[in-house]
């Protein structure tokens, strides 16, 4: 016989159970979702050379900052000619008093309460200081000139290295396709001496040869594509590309 406790506590195993089931389900639900965010995010994207010239020049972080290194000296020109202008002011207020007094006459206690305002209007203009600001207002031209010198050492700077990396990275892919191709040629070789060490035609010294190329030619590839890879990253760190990013080169 089935008591009240006992209903009550099968009910709550069943919630439990079921609400468990429940965040184990959305928790794979949104595992599965993220798993494809994930490889939606990851997007294959060709560039070529005149793409990343002009990626670069849009999103490279220090390049950005020589630009905003420029922009700030021109607002410190303006800040610094402003100051030969005279300076005007404007001024006003009120104030309230209050309060209470012995008139020394009647010997009582007074009540006086009173209030008023002002206002000014204030002018100043320093007619010379030794040339010291017209020195200031030459001196932020020679900073702005300076600013976007650097900026356009670093615009080629970067613009060079693009080249370099981009030329590598072309060198990795032409050199891994070699690789590739001298694999094939030494995988058939090792077949063909094989079948020849087979019938009695040769001997596994030979064999031996062609399985030290192979290796060697598998070390080459690994090299190869490590530095592939390698390339590709600093490329995509000059053109300060996202992670999602799987930046790829036409051929």
């Amino acid at each position: 016989m089935i008591t009240v406790t006992s209903k009550y506590l099968i009910l709550i195993a069943i919630f439990v159970a079921l609400t468990n089931f429940c965040v184990t389900a959305q928790a794979v639900l949104q595992f599965r979702e993220n798993k494809v965010i994930d490889k939606a995010a990851h997007i294959r994207t060709a560039y070529s050379l005149d793409q990343c010239y002009l990626l670069a020049l849009e999103k490279n972080i220090s390049l950005q900052q020589a630009k905003n290194k420029v922009n700030a000296n021109i607002i410190d020109q303006k800040t610094v000619q402003n100051k030969l202008l005279p300076s005007v002011s404007y001024n006003i207020g009120h104030y309230f008093s209050f309060g209470k007094n012995i008139d020394p006459v009647t010997n009582i206690f007074t009540y006086q309460s009173f209030s008023g305002g002002y206002t000014s209007v204030n002018l100043q203009l320093q007619l010379f200081d030794g040339f010291s600001r017209v020195n200031a207002v030459k001196q932020s031209t020679y900073l702005i000139q300076s600013s976007e010198y650097a900026k356009k050492r670093k615009e080629l700077e970067i613009l060079s290295n693009i080249t370099l990396t981009y030329a590598r990275v072309l060198f990795d892919k032409e050199q891994l396709e070699v690789v590739k191709s001298n694999m094939a040629s030494t995988y058939k070789q090792i077949e063909s001496v094989n079948e020849k060490i087979k019938v009695g035609r040769t001997t596994k010294y030979e064999a031996y040869i062609f399985n030290a190329r192979l290796n060697t030619e598998r070390a080459n590839e690994v090299s190869i594509r490590n530095d592939l890879s390698a390339g590709l990253q600093e490329l995509k760190n000059i053109l300060n590309l996202p992670s999602g990013i799987l930046l790829i080169l036409p051929r």
